[in-house]
């Protein structure tokens, strides 16, 4: 199903997208930003120096955040900054969801949710012609923890204002990320897989 059908069975007024892999796929060296994040977090995890399997970047500056505070983002997100701006390669548009963006605009109230930060969504969104369309923008370094963690959906609407909720839906690429940390906030969720079709 796609999201103007979607829409068309379960009203919503708010629509909160993820950026990478939802409206645009950015073309990252994400191997090279691993290696690098995973250096400087080292001294507070020593297994990060020679990591055995798989371990998510987010999901590991999440758990030294809980543990050590907000030293753990004054040290990676210099780091990240400086790679979403200086390292990207690439920029593939979602052609049929701004397509759409653009064209309710005024049907609907869009914001934004990513693991990215601000300065980028906003500077990618602005090249597009696209940051007007958005009323809130909401990066990794406006809240302690990135998804699965709600935390970014608090600067878009209250926890509690549960008579709203109902309002309000998640659109993204990730059911890991995206649904989860939208099932937590007790809103829906809409999965995007333009890209995984590509």
């Amino acid at each position: 199903m796609d999201l103007p059908i979607y829409l068309s069975k379960n009203p919503k007024k708010h629509l909160i997208f993820d950026l990478d892999e939802t409206i645009f796929l950015l073309k990252l060296p994400w191997q090279e930003y691993k290696k690098d994040t995973f250096k400087i977090l080292s001294r507070f995890n020593p297994e990060l120096k020679n990591p055995k399997g798989y371990i998510s970047t987010n999901d590991e500056i999440n758990r030294l955040r809980k543990e050590f505070g907000p030293e753990i983002h004054e040290l990676a997100y210099p780091l990240r900054e400086k790679f979403e701006m200086e390292s990207l390669q690439g920029l593939i548009p979602n052609g049929p969801l701004i397509n759409f963006i653009r064209q309710n605009k005024d049907n609907f109230t869009f914001h934004i949710w990513t693991s990215q930060m601000s300065k980028t969504a906003e500077w990618l969104l602005k090249k597009k012609k696209l940051l007007d369309c958005f009323d809130k923008i909401v990066g990794r370094d406006n809240v302690d923890y990135t998804k699965p963690e709600p935390d970014g959906f608090y600067k878009i609407f209250t926890p509690n204002d549960r008579a709203r909720k109902s309002d309000y839906i998640m659109i993204g690429d990730n059911p890991d990320k995206d649904g989860i940390a939208a099932k937590k906030a007790g809103i829906d969720y809409f999965y995007i897989d333009y890209f995984k079709k590509e």
